[in-house]
């Protein structure tokens, strides 16, 4: 892909907007590595020989009440539907999963024999691209919950939440999280929609579309945890010039085909293209947000499957509700 032309609209007039001043401020990083583990041995002076010895298991004796009252905490009265769309989701998550996995490695197979590397060089990067994988999927494992974030501000109001300006504790890393509660999303019946925004989000890997790092749920709401865009949106852009000059209006039209293009080589129609959800980066570029109407044309987007009779068939306890 071509690079990008540089946007016309120039950094001191997106700073100039009537809006707060961007609290941005990327701090370095350095990951930290788990502590080597230490086993425990005994040596024997006499022969020279090391014994392992294993941790004796120690078995807790529950009060009869209190092991009751820990089964039954692990025990929900989930509905059989909500059983049925869970288990078809996380089947089809996987599936989904295994034929990423297999089209990254066809990648990487492609891109070798292009260059021409020799067996032990191509044998060390499947190595890592092993690695890389393994990695990917013990973080994606990984139970996540809103206070690894710091709220800094909100920064927009939906429908079914807000959206906040936060702080990833160990990181430092800025994101916006959009917060959706779940009885607001149930009651509309917009599971389906909130099923296909989070499918686009976490499939788009392209500069045109704002980029999804987290997803995870709690018993009350559904959080997205997304790149934050500091320069507003196309609206406020518009409301501040009053009317675009040529050149302007041209790029950005421009910009806006192909990044709807990108979005419909993904399978997806975005159905809600206007100025509110187009964001715009530092750069001047912009990004899609707002995909709370999209489709991708799947049977999990379709809201008939989430319904019988025309009513709901999940509640907000329900572990379908955010199937991930």
């Amino acid at each position: 892909m071509a690079p990008r032309k540089a946007s016309p609209v120039a950094t001191d007039t997106l700073s100039s907007a009537s809006r707060s001043e961007s609290p941005v401020s990327f701090v370095s990083v350095t990951s930290a590595s788990s502590p080597s583990t230490q086993s425990d041995s005994t040596h024997d002076s006499g022969r020279g020989k090391t014994t392992h010895q294993s941790p004796i298991p120690v078995r807790r004796n529950w009060p009869h009440e209190k092991e009751e009252e820990r089964r039954a905490s692990k025990v929900r009265n989930y509905s059989p539907e909500a059983y049925k769309f869970f288990m078809e989701q996380h089947m089809e998550n996987i599936m989904k999963s295994h034929e990423q996995r297999q089209h990254r490695r066809q990648q990487l197979e492609a891109e070798m024999a292009k260059v021409g590397l020799s067996e032990e060089a191509q044998r060390q990067i499947r190595h890592m691209l092993y690695q890389k994988e393994s990695n990917y999927i013990r973080r994606s494992r990984a139970k996540m919950d809103k206070s690894m974030f710091k709220h800094i501000k909100r920064i927009g109001v939906g429908a079914f939440g807000e959206v906040a300006l936060v702080r990833k504790h160990d990181t430092n890393q800025l994101y916006a999280m959009k917060t959706l509660s779940k009885e607001d999303v149930l009651k509309r019946n917009q599971v389906a929609h909130v099923k296909a925004e989070r499918d686009i989000l976490a499939e788009a890997d392209n500069e045109w579309v704002v980029k999804l790092y987290y997803s995870f749920q709690d018993e009350r709401n559904l959080y997205f945890v997304m790149d934050y865009i500091p320069g507003g949106d196309l609206m406020s852009l518009l409301i501040r010039l009053g009317v675009f000059e040529e050149h302007l209006a041209r790029f950005y039209i421009a910009e806006l085909v192909l990044a709807l293009e990108s979005v419909h080589k993904l399978g997806f129609i975005h159905r809600d293209i206007k100025p509110d959800n187009v964001l715009i980066d530092r750069d001047g570029h912009i990004k899609l947000t707002d995909f709370g109407l999209c489709t991708g044309f799947r049977w999990t987007h379709n809201s008939k499957y989430y319904q019988k009779n025309g009513r709901p068939l999940l509640c907000k306890s329900d572990p379908a509700t955010a199937s991930s």
